[in-house]
């Protein structure tokens, strides 16, 4: 009898291996290995009436980092392997970007990578792509995602550097906007998707009321960073 019983037994256990076993390979067929880049603009700062150089968060910049660093810890937003954001020493020695991802990555336990000043975009974009790609590769499906914080008038240079020159990747970024985030799918073996954006949720977000003045300043100053109005 106990025999009977041990062989049944392991005759169950052999099924479940083989059904875990096609569940698994059910599912590397249905998906395509994956990681995501999500790109936010840094928080707000303070008010620029004299147009001087302004380098750190206003107080409302300082909570939106903190909200940001909720989003993460709540698992609402995913749990980033790799953030980057503007290096600080490098021209124009700005500090926003890295102020508003600094306590999220604190709360993860990871570092910053300051490696690319705000006139490298494109250099960043191709770092973050591998970086997207590794991380792809070390899973089936979906892999922990990339965060990067850079400055609003260099976030449509930044898209068409990732592989988008849709109209919405070559749109103006509102001076107005602190709170659109915009998303891409990368594929390991290949290949980007654009996602929907989301917003992180404080206000601050896209508006009727579209204003570049500080871009079209900026596009005098650095080539590549024209942009369409969305109107």
């Amino acid at each position: 009898m106990q025999r009977a019983v041990a062989a049944a037994a392991a005759l169950l256990l052999s099924a479940l291996s083989v059904l875990v076993t096609q569940r698994k390979t059910t599912t590397q067929l249905r998906c395509r290995p994956s990681s995501e880049i999500w790109i936010i603009r840094h928080g707000e700062k303070a008010a620029n009436a004299s147009r001087t150089l302004d380098l750190d968060l206003s107080p409302a910049g300082v909570d939106r980092a903190q909200n940001l660093e909720r989003l993460v810890t709540s698992g609402d937003w995913p749990r980033f392997a790799a953030v980057y954001a503007t290096s600080p020493s490098a021209p124009p020695f700005v500090r926003r970007e890295y102020e508003t991802v600094a306590p999220l990555a604190q709360a993860l336990g990871i570092h910053i990578n300051v490696s690319f000043g705000a006139f490298e975009t494109e250099a960043l974009a191709a770092d973050a792509m591998r970086t997207a790609r590794s991380l792809a590769a070390t899973d089936d499906c979906q892999s922990p995602a990339v965060l990067i914080a850079w400055e609003h008038c260099r976030i449509p240079k930044l898209r068409r550097a990732l592989g988008c020159d849709t109209g919405r990747c070559r749109a103006c970024w509102s001076d107005l906007d602190y709170d659109s985030v915009d998303r891409f799918r990368v594929f390991a073996g290949g290949g980007v998707d654009v996602l929907p954006p989301t917003s992180e949720g404080f206000g601050g977000g896209e508006t009727t009321d579209f204003l570049y003045a500080m871009c079209v300043d900026k596009e005098s100053e650095e080539p590549g960073l024209d942009c369409v109005p969305p109107y």
